[in-house]
Parts: structure tokens; sequence; C-alpha cells
């Protein structure tokens, strides 16, 4: 029965399955991390772990009566470093580096960081960038307009691409992708007339090319 909790979606539902049977009543006191958003620990008694699964979870008062705390919704490097110095064991789920965060800490990728948000990295002033090992997604704009940028290598923990998102890199000559990003969106790279020639690893037989990416890499040997 507590695999079947696992999918419950409301606290009414863990009550009602209390007070559906005796044998149940103290099935909520054996989980160890809660499955839907709490504000008490009225309900799991007994989790060493606390998710929390958006920002109206936030609660300082229960954070620090629990040990090991999941941020599970989308925060941003900000937020992360704030959480990282008040929370010992803590973990995040989806750190997003924004514009806002350039501003604040440069346009430099952080390792910890599992998104760049759109716009981000906009005007990167270098000719490679090293991508951490756990970021997934790359936002519209947000690697564009680099003006020395020559060469990009992909790491198979990127998943996911979005629109003009290395556009204008006029000095781009060669990219390298995993073949896990399943498609290359309209305009990816819009203007890169530089762009030689891109490399897949492992060979991809179900990847997606856009009709409008063909045409951005009419001249580009794939």
């Amino acid at each position: 029965m507590m695999i079947v909790g696992k999918y419950f979606k409301t606290k009414k539902d863990y009550i009602n399955l209390i007070m559906t049977n005796s044998r149940f009543k103290r099935i909520n006191e054996m989980y160890l991390f809660n499955h839907i958003s709490i504000s008490s620990l009225n309900l799991f008694p007994s989790i060493k772990t606390l998710f929390l699964y958006n920002q109206n979870d936030i609660n300082e008062y229960l954070m620090n009566q629990v040990k090991n705390i999941v941020i599970s919704f989308k925060i941003s490097y900000s937020q992360y470093l704030y959480y990282k110095r008040f929370y010992s064991s803590i973990s995040f789920k989806n750190i997003s580096y924004s514009e806002e965060d350039c501003f604040k800490f440069g346009k430099l990728l952080k390792e910890s960081c599992h998104s760049l948000e759109n716009d981000s990295l906009e005007y990167y002033n270098s000719q490679t960038i090293s991508f951490g090992s756990t970021l997934r997604n790359i936002g519209s704009n947000s690697l564009s307009k680099c003006p020395y940028l020559k060469e990009l290598n992909l790491p198979s923990t990127i998943l996911t691409l979005n629109t003009y998102c290395f556009s204008y890199n006029y000095q781009l000559t060669s990219v390298t992708i995993s073949a896990l990003i399943k498609e290359l969106p309209s305009y990816c790279f819009f203007k890169c007339t530089s762009l030689q020639q891109i490399f897949f690893y492992p060979k991809s037989k179900s990847f997606a090319i856009t009709h409008l990416t063909i045409l951005v890499l009419n001249n580009v040997l794939i």
C-alpha cells in the first residue's frame, strides 16, 4: 500500500487511506520523504528528507526540522547560493543561470547549473566554452552573438536546444553534438556563416532537423 501511496496527489488522499482500514492507521509514519507538498510534519512525522515541489513550499521553520532537503522546482543561481549558505544538507534538481545572474556573477557558465535561460550568455567573450556535467538545457539566444566563439562541444548531458541558441556566431566553425539531442530547432545556427561541419556522437537513427534549420545549414557538412 505504501507503493500506491506514492502516487497520491493531496493530503486528503492520505487521510482517506488512513481512515479506510485500521491496518493503515500508521502507514504515514513509514514514509521517509514526502510525496506531496506539506506545511508541517503532522502527516509525515518520520521523514528524513523534505522535498520542496514549488515556491510555495518554502518554509524555513519546516526546513530546519528535517536534516535533508531537496528543492525540485526551478530556482535561479542566486537562490541556489542563498540556500547553500544556510542549509548544509540540501540538493537541487533544476538550477537555472539567468540573465540577471549574469549581471551579478558574470558571463561564466557555472558547474552546478542545469539550464541556461534565454539570453543568459549572449556576447560570451571567449573562443571556447566548457559545459558543466549537470547542464541539460540551452535556452533561446543563450549563446548567441559570441564574437570569438570558434568551437562547440556539447556533452551528452545536454538534452534540449532552443531556437536561435547559437545564432550570429560568425566565427563558429565546428560543432559536436550528442545524439541524445533529438532535434536541432529552427534557426539554432542562424547566421553562423563560418560553420563548416557538425559531428554527432554516436550516430543517431532518429535525429530530427527542422526545415528552417536545413535552410540555414545549406552548405554545412553533417
